[in-house]
This record gives structure tokens, sequence and C-alpha cells, in this order.
């Protein structure tokens, strides 16, 4: 268990901890925020390198996928600006290809268990 720093001490059974102003918390929650966003960015990051160099045209949109019944694995779908859908694993692995429209990809987003896509192409699929 961690406990956090306090200011004076407090006797609880056989445990002795230091109290903490409310600024104190709040400090250490905005402190726990800002290293989850740093962790999310990195990966993100990370990712994205593995997608930009694999990549034939220039990624115009992102969808993450988490693990749901009938795929046991998270996934990244990447639309890019020659209106091909690419399916990711995690690691940067290409699952598959699929050529959804014939201009720029917009925006994609799960609706259920369904994707759907935005394009220059004048079409929602």
């Amino acid at each position: 268990e961690i406990i956090p720093v306090r200011n004076t001490i407090e006797k609880t059974g056989d445990v002795k901890r230091k109290k903490r102003t409310q600024e104190e918390i709040e400090a250490e929650a905005r402190a726990l925020e800002e290293a989850k966003r740093i962790q999310f960015t990195k990966e993100m990051n990370d990712s994205s390198k593995i997608l930009n160099h694999l990549h034939d045209a220039s990624i115009q949109c992102l969808l993450y996928l988490p693990p749901c019944q009938g795929r046991t694995t998270s996934q990244i779908w990447s639309g890019s600006s020659n209106g091909v859908i690419c399916v990711w694993n995690l690691d940067g692995s290409l699952v598959e290809t699929i050529n959804a429209h014939t201009k720029q990809i917009f925006s994609m987003i799960l609706v259920g268990d369904c994707v759907w896509t935005v394009s220059a192409d004048e079409v929602i699929r």
C-alpha cells in the first residue's frame, strides 16, 4: 500500500500516518493525472512511430478498439489520405488492409460492433 506523506502524525491501530491538507491531496491527484497523461502520450507516440513508418499514405485519423467478444486483443485502425484503412495490433503488426474509400478518410467511429467512416469521396460506410 502506498501511503502519501502527511503533515502531522495520527495513530490508527498500529500504523502511524501523517495527516494531509486538502491542498496536498489535490496536488497529489493532479500529479497522478499528469503521470497517467505522460504515460498515455508515450504509448501513443510509440505506436504512432510504428504506424507512420508502415503506412503508404499519410494517416488522417485513428480509432482504438478495445478487446471484445470476437477479438481478444486491442486494435488500432488507421484511416489514410488514399482511402485505405489499416488494422493493426498494438505491437505494430499489420492485421489487414481495407480499401474502404477512393479519397481521404476524415474520421472513424465505433458504434456498437460496427466501424463507420466518413470520407472526401462523399460516402459514409
